[in-house]
């Protein structure tokens, strides 16, 4: 989603939830999974929404450090896109 503020946590149990930033309560969970160097993120379920929900996103892992995650992939319009993350204190 480009310019919204997401939170992710990725729990050791390759659980995660993401937040985004917004007065209401919007939150995804699923669980996750790294292959060599792709993030597969499988989203299971949202706090909005009752109908089921099952999406999966790859993403092409372009730097890992022990504060930053770098991910390439492509947006809605098929654009490439590169999303940086960075770990909260």
């Amino acid at each position: 989603m480009d310019g919204v503020t997401q939170t992710y946590q990725f729990a050791t149990d390759h659980a995660f939830t993401a937040t985004l930033a917004s007065s209401k309560d919007l939150r995804y969970f699923g669980n996750w999974a790294i292959n060599r160097d792709e993030l597969i993120i499988n989203v299971r379920s949202n706090s909005f929404s009752p109908t089921i929900v099952n999406h999966r996103e790859t993403a092409h892992i372009a730097r890992l450090s022990a504060t930053t995650l770098v991910l390439k992939d492509r947006n809605r319009n098929d654009q490439p896109r590169e999303r940086v993350f960075r770990k909260l204190n």
